[in-house]
């Protein structure tokens, strides 16, 4: 038997290059300012106008393609730590933070507008590793801390959208990174139905761990 030798397409390969140059230099360009011009994004990818438009679009499409990669990537990056209920909501909080902290102005457009669709769809991991802690605080046979007035499924969405209520805060903009971090933690934790001070325990607790194991931001490359 004779195996058939796959064919490879060089045009094919040189387009996904040039579309991941893109992606990266709208979230790089993005990142620092919201406002920068298409022309400027696609010079610094090293891709002709040509191929930007073949391949992507206009600059909104670019914008819209580097969100959905960024939460796509996001969503499949989730797991839950060791730890009660509570700490496990703590850390996914943080471990959130960590990874959009460098991309911020994108972060905001993500859950807005035209973005938001796609966005959701591509956050359902998330979506579902938050309502297995949530659940699971929820249903403890010992006295649980996570609120039990309202179903899993409610706690959770509040509590992602205390997560995303900080991140999106420009009051966030003149706090330190561990700072932000322990606000979107402990915001998180009330939603679920912790009181300030035990989440302030919780998070202080999981932001050390954290900031352990948190490496420097390298140039950032996703939302």
């Amino acid at each position: 038997m004779r195996w058939r030798r796959r064919e490879h397409n060089p045009a094919q390969a040189s387009d996904a290059v040039m579309v991941t140059r893109l992606l990266d230099s709208a979230v790089t360009w993005m990142s620092r300012d919201p406002h920068t011009p298409y022309a400027h994004i696609i010079e610094h990818a090293g891709v002709s106008a040509r191929d930007a438009e073949r391949l992507i679009g206009d600059r909104e499409e670019l914008i819209h393609a580097a969100i959905v990669r960024g939460a796509t990537r996001v969503g499949a990056a989730v797991f839950l730590d060791d730890g009660t209920p509570a700490e496990q909501i703590a850390m996914l909080a943080g471990r959130v933070w960590d990874d959009q902290a460098a991309v911020i102005p994108l972060t905001r457009l993500a859950v807005r507008g035209r973005h938001h669709e796609d966005v959701e769809r591509a956050l359902d991991p998330l979506r579902t590793t938050l309502l297995k802690a949530v659940t699971a605080g929820t249903a403890a046979s010992s006295p649980s801390p996570l609120r039990a007035d309202v179903s899993p499924a409610t706690v959770s969405w509040l509590v992602e959208q205390a997560m995303w209520d900080v991140i999106e805060s420009p009051s966030i903009e003149q706090a330190t990174h561990d700072n932000v971090r322990i606000l979107v933690m402990t915001h998180a934790l009330c939603a679920a139905g912790l009181s300030w001070e035990s989440a302030q325990e919780v998070a202080a607790t999981c932001g050390a761990r954290l900031h352990k194991t948190r490496r420097p931001h390298s140039p950032p490359s996703h939302t």
